[in-house]
């Protein structure tokens, strides 16, 4: 068994289970804050990011729950970042005549020509999965999506339990 992590955090753990949590926050932190680095030197927030990446996947005009369905963190505050992106030129909101309510957004030229500056970046964190194997790739993304795939039916017996 690995002593890294134990010797990095200077801790030991009481369950391999909690050891591995710590570990994949551990590394999802490492691994942010590279990237975050990376996207605050072109001026953007991982959510600003997160909404830009969406868009120039659409090729289309979408609606703000299609936005906020694909968030990497649910509970960000679309409209507000959706303002902000406009404000600085990067996407287009038209907003529906007949239900203010509702709007389309779609990125503008500008803001596809930011996310190409990006992309060197985007590269440069793949560096750093590069010496996984492809098999091992599959494989972490496998347990992972395992991990997510349980996660509700977890929540629940806790709920219970603790209720």
């Amino acid at each position: 068994m690995s002593k890294k992590l134990e010797q990095a955090l200077q801790t030991s753990f009481r369950t391999l289970e909690y050891k591995t949590f710590i570990n994949l926050l551990y590394t999802v932190n490492q691994l942010s804050y590279n990237f975050f680095r990376l996207l605050r030197a072109h001026g953007l927030s991982p959510a600003q990011y997160n909404v830009l990446r969406i868009l120039r996947g659409a090729k289309r005009k979408v609606s703000l729950r299609y936005i906020k369905e694909r968030m990497l963190e649910p509970c960000s505050d679309v409209s507000r970042i959706i303002a902000r992106l406009e404000k600085r030129g990067l996407i287009t909101k038209t907003t529906n005549t007949k239900d203010k309510r509702q709007c389309a957004v779609s990125i503008t030229k500008k803001g596809l020509q930011l996310l190409e500056a990006i992309d060197p970046c985007e590269r440069e964190i793949e560096n750093y999965l590069r010496w996984l194997t492809r098999e091992e790739l599959e494989q972490l993304n496998h347990l992972l999506d395992r991990i997510r795939d349980i996660m509700p039916s977890i929540k629940t017996a806790v709920v219970r339990e603790v209720g």
